[in-house]
């Protein structure tokens, strides 16, 4: 369980400050947490956008954990808040924006799990480092932009989609046991988590498209 892991360019030994870039860059998740639920005020689904934010942010502390404690306890951690903060964000999606009913839901995250587990299994290639872990979140992800009926605002989703396919890219080629640490010490790995974050704000930008403002309400109401 505490079993120190060395699996980035920027680890040089088991010390806390040892990612110091990958580890500070994991606030960019909490900065825009906050700014998400700073935001949510306005809006008629201001908790569940607050649980958005407050999710985003989680990604970020169970990370910071991860790159300062690098062991299979806080590993888990970090994988959690992600499984915990996408399940969330495609609850959001398909309920408040697609306006799906139960059975839909449960599709999509059948879709999710099926998808990560495929890739998982017939994926598992060194090239990617972990990161065809997070195939089956891409095309969910993608999925939702094809089911999304709203234009032009789908297009936040496949912008996100775009942005993420960048971060899984830096992040599978941050590997030790290929050349990218000899020719780039520090490695890509903290642009994954700097994207990611701008990907998490960037999406909740649809979350307010499909949120009507509580101002406007108001001003609408006889």
């Amino acid at each position: 369980m505490y079993e120190h892991i060395d699996i980035y360019c920027e680890r040089l030994n088991p010390s806390f400050l040892a990612e110091p870039v990958n580890l500070f860059t994991n606030l960019l998740f909490v900065l825009a947490g906050c700014l998400v639920i700073y935001r949510a005020s306005s809006y008629q689904l201001s908790l569940q956008l607050r649980i958005y934010g407050f999710l985003v942010a989680l990604v970020g502390v169970a990370s910071f954990s991860f790159h300062g404690f690098a062991n299979s306890l806080t590993q888990s951690f970090d994988v959690i808040s992600i499984l915990f903060c996408v399940i969330f964000a495609i609850f959001f999606y398909g309920y408040y924006i697609l306006h799906y009913k139960t059975i839909k839901i449960i599709l999509l995250y059948l879709f999710l799990f099926s998808t990560t587990a495929l890739s998982s299994q017939f994926l598992d290639f060194d090239i990617f480092n972990g990161s065809h872990g997070y195939f089956g979140v891409w095309l969910t992800l993608a999925a939702l932009g094809l089911l999304d009926p709203q234009k032009p605002q789908k297009y936040i989703t496949f912008q996100a989609l775009a942005l993420f396919s960048l971060s899984l890219v830096l992040r599978s080629i941050d590997d030790q046991d290929q050349k990218l640490c000899d020719i780039f010490p520090l490695g890509t790995h903290f642009l994954w988590h700097s994207i990611n974050a701008l990907l998490l704000y960037h999406l909740a930008k649809r979350f307010y498209d499909g949120t009507k403002k509580t101002a406007l309400t108001t001003e609408q109401s006889p």
